[in-house]
């Protein structure tokens, strides 16, 4: 996909009732982290963006796509089923996984495997060695990376689902 059809990520349906996480928590030696299941007393509803939420991610990932990274669609027919967005390869030969999302009606059926396979054969095209992602601590979303080979490296604030704990960093060499 081409950096004009950015706005076609509205389309993409990523409603999600969250029923648990991963709570990052350090290791025996405190100098790593260890995830653990925690199940939410009360689920959080992830709505779908809207107009607005749309805008304010095309505007934050516009800048990836400009400066030398990649989006790829998946589609049923005319239905815009998910997309990846790949970032430009940076100096120590790593690119990040800007944004991942699947439209709740396609979720579990293989799109996400194939977005990221994509990812794969694009890093190896521009010579990238690792990929990491910023990532919600919902187990839907860290399941997900960590069966496509990501490791849990670290955790961040919460900048990307301000009702959740935190996000998880994956990473994965390729």
């Amino acid at each position: 996909m081409n950096p004009d059809e950015l706005v076609r990520i509205g389309e993409v349906n990523r409603e999600e009732v969250v029923k648990g996480i991963y709570k990052p928590e350090p290791d025996e030696s405190g100098l790593g982290i260890i995830a653990h299941y925690k199940k939410l007393e009360k689920p959080v509803n992830l709505n779908h963006w809207g107009e607005a939420g749309t805008e304010s991610r095309i505007k934050s990932w516009k800048p990836a796509l400009d400066n030398g990274g990649a989006m790829y669609g998946a589609f049923e027919g005319d239905t815009f089923a998910g997309f990846i967005i790949l970032g430009p390869p940076q100096n120590d030969a790593s690119a990040e996984v800007v944004a991942l999302f699947i439209d709740r009606d396609f979720r579990y059926q293989g799109v996400g495997s194939k977005l990221m396979q994509w990812a794969e054969v694009k890093c190896k095209e521009m010579n990238v060695k690792a990929m990491y992602v910023y990532s919600n601590p919902t187990v839907s979303s860290a399941n997900f990376y960590m069966k496509s080979g990501f490791q849990i490296s670290g955790l961040v604030s919460k900048h990307i689902v301000k009702s959740l704990p935190g996000d998880l960093v994956l990473a994965k060499k390729i």
